[in-house]
């Protein structure tokens, strides 16, 4: 029987920025969750409205991918042709999605950018992702770029046990790398409001960039 999923998530604007280009997306359904961010690319034209209609495009056609499994990468290369195929100049997002079934606890990822996903237990913190970046303000690969093909677009599978995961762009993960061990402490705690409550304390008001952060318990 499937449990419930419990989460958290917060989404901060920049403090340098004059609106969040950040997005989050959450379907939690009785026998699978969705969860993804997104950040549009500061340097497009049109990165705000890519992480919009990234995030508005999986929620609308989503369900049309579930077959005997989900057909997470199929889904993320259509989205990338409804970003191409837009009137939005420069619609570029990265991206981090998982797909978590609840019934045998496993889970599907996919990424494309620099935001990440982490794998947490309460021994370490895992992460799981590869950014593509040519350095750290220059990223490599991102939603709406004509020039990818299927074979861009990764799927990978696990299983979640007794860990967590945390999604995250990177106005997130600065601020948590720099003080990781504050944060690991933090995620352990019993409490989800309390999680909450501690992970924004320590994000809200330092990050330059827009902050976004899903965490799975």
């Amino acid at each position: 029987m499937a449990k419930e999923t419990k989460y958290v998530f917060s989404s901060f604007k920049g403090l340098k920025h004059k609106e969040n280009w950040d997005e989050l997306l959450i379907i939690d359904e009785a026998e699978y969750s969705i969860f993804a961010v997104f950040d549009g690319v500061s340097s497009a034209q049109g990165g705000k409205k890519g992480s919009l209609k990234s995030k508005q495009f999986i929620r609308q056609n989503y369900k049309k991918y579930l077959t005997d499994k989900f057909e997470l990468k199929n889904l993320i290369y259509d989205l990338n042709q409804h970003l191409i195929n837009s009137n939005v100049t420069e619609p570029y997002s990265t991206y981090c999605m998982v797909y978590f079934n609840k019934i045998n606890k496993s889970y599907c990822y996919s990424w494309l950018g620099d935001s990440r996903l982490y794998y947490i237990t309460n021994q370490y913190v895992k992460q799981l992702t590869q950014d593509d970046s040519y350095s750290e303000n220059s990223i490599s690969k991102f939603l709406g770029d004509a020039s990818l093909d299927l074979t861009d677009f990764r799927e990978l599978q696990n299983f979640k046990d007794s860990g967590h995961l945390l999604l995250c762009t990177d106005g997130f993960y600065k601020i948590f790398e720099s003080n990781k061990l504050a944060f690991f402490d933090n995620f352990l705690k019993k409490s989800l409001p309390l999680i909450k409550e501690r992970i924004n304390s320590m994000v809200r008001g330092k990050n330059y960039d827009d902050s976004t952060f899903i965490f799975v318990k």
